[in-house]
């Protein structure tokens, strides 16, 4: 008798149904404990043991305690290889507050648009930072000529106004691309009978991170708005260009962590990078 076969269960005494809980294939019956019709891999305890059912503090789960749980999930991402870990696909998705954790991200991304558009007024001749428009104007022209990175060319040219704009709806849409091209990825591969709302969770919790950078960029807009010279101008506008980028890295870094240690792909990275790189290429064709 094989490892694997010594370790199955004894379906006799198993009551009900066991589905897979990526594609809901029939398990019952199986010595290995790996999913012939998506190929995910488990361990049999992961599957049978119904306190694993529940998660400690997933916004998801705990529709009595709305502010504790979404800080608690925020904070969770931190440490995504721990978050994915504790986040079995066996644990039921509920889709309404799935997404209505994404909408109020999505929401607290657009606070920094609601406050700058409060001051709309010509800034006048004040304290130059170092970090000075001069400086993005001459990156910006020398970079003009040299793909790919004349991609570059308007976020460094734009005023501080566009910015806000442009950064706060870049990074709301990173994740609806990035779910959209992931689900047309996985039509080409064996788990093309993954439920899509797994795949929305790894996207959603993933994408969380942008919430983060809203707090500091907001007090700064403040700032901002109420001086009289606007001379945090060009402080905000380095900080969003530099916002974007590890928002984007910080992103891309989890969603390789859940699909490691959550769908468990084969190749985690080489699935997320190749999703980027198409972001990427987008990016050169939209700039």
């Amino acid at each position: 008798m094989s490892m694997v076969e010594s370790h199955a269960p004894n379906w006799e005494a198993v009551q009900g149904e066991i589905r897979c809980p990526l594609c809901d294939y029939n398990l019952r019956g199986l010595s290995e404990p790996r999913c012939p019709e998506c190929g995910y891999a488990f361990a049999w305890d992961e599957i049978l043991d119904p306190t694993r059912r529940h998660h400690r503090y997933l916004f998801e789960h705990h529709p009595n305690h709305n502010l504790w749980s979404f800080f608690k999930t925020l904070s969770g991402g931190f440490r995504p290889k721990r978050f994915w870990r504790e986040l079995h696909p066996l644990q039921k998705s509920n889709r309404w507050r799935l997404r209505l954790y994404l909408l109020l991200v999505i929401a607290a991304t657009c606070i920094p648009i609601v406050i700058d558009g409060f001051w709309r007024v010509p800034r006048t001749s004040g304290w130059r930072s170092f970090l000075s428009r001069s400086i993005r104007d001459d990156l910006a022209w020398r970079v003009a000529t040299r793909f790919p990175w004349n991609m570059l060319n308007w976020p460094l040219r734009a005023e501080r106004q566009q910015l806000v704009v442009g950064v706060s709806l870049a990074l709301i849409a990173l994740p609806i691309l990035n779910y959209g091209l992931l689900m047309i990825f996985q039509q080409t591969m064996r788990k093309v009978n993954v439920g899509a709302h797994h795949v929305q969770r790894c996207v959603i919790y993933s994408a969380d991170v942008m919430f983060w950078p809203v707090v500091p960029l907001c007090v700064m807009l403040v700032y901002n708005g109420l001086s009289p010279t606007r001379e945090w101008d060009e402080p905000i506008a380095w900080t969003l260009l530099i916002e974007f980028i590890v928002v984007w890295l910080v992103m891309t870094w989890r969603l390789v962590s859940a699909y490691r240690h959550y769908l468990r792909f084969d190749h985690p990275a080489g699935t997320i990078l190749s999703i980027q790189l198409m972001i990427f290429l987008l990016l050169l064709l939209i700039i």
